[in-house]
Parts: C-alpha cells; structure tokens; sequence
C-alpha cells in the first residue's frame, strides 16, 4: 500500500544517508585526512567536490523536470550534458579562482602564526 511505501521511505532514506556520508568521511579521512600535508591534499580534491555536488544537484533539478521551467521537454542525454557540463564548469572555476585564494590565505594565517 501507500501508506508502506511511505513508511519505508522514513526508515530507508536516513539508512542510505548515514551509509553515504560513512563512505564519504573514509574516503576524506583516508585520501586526505592521513596525507602529510592535508591542507594541500584538500585543496587538490576541492574542485572535484564542489564540481560533484554540483552535478549532482543540477541532475536532481533537470530530470524531475518541473514543468513551469520547462525542464520536462530535456531530453535524458540533455540532462547529463547540462549537469555535468555544469559541475565541470563549476570544478575549472573552482580550480582557477578559489584554490589559489584559499592557498594564499592559508600561507597568510601560517605566517602570522
């Protein structure tokens, strides 16, 4: 019935969520966290981030295509070419503006110190 459907959706999506972000914190604490310099490391790994999340939610945005916004006439193989276009995008502005502003902050706060 529905309304199992809607109770199992309450205990599924918290499972599948602390799954994922369990996933998520070994990767970091292993690729990154237990590097000898992590503060580089994450900087390396930051555009990927920010262009993953990225892609994910533009995904989520263009294939439940709300219809007042027209994204339900895209066809599937436009929604992967905006979202990933998209996060690709997002991760080359990452890499070009932010990294390099957050490298010289860092250097400025280990300097003061």
């Amino acid at each position: 019935s529905k309304v199992g459907l809607i109770v199992g959706s309450w205990l599924i999506s918290p499972l599948m969520s602390g799954v994922i972000t369990a996933i998520f914190f070994k990767f970091v604490d292993f690729f990154i966290l237990r590097k000898d310099n992590p503060a580089e490391t994450g900087l390396k790994y930051l555009p990927g981030f920010y262009g993953f999340t990225v892609i994910i939610n533009l995904f989520s945005i263009f294939y439940t295509g709300a219809p007042l916004l027209g994204f339900d006439k895209i066809p599937l193989y436009g929604v992967f070419i905006l979202s990933f276009g998209g996060g690709l995008l997002t991760a080359l502005l990452v890499w070009c503006f932010f990294v390099p502003w957050m490298r010289r902050k860092i250097q400025e706060i280990l300097q003061s110190k």
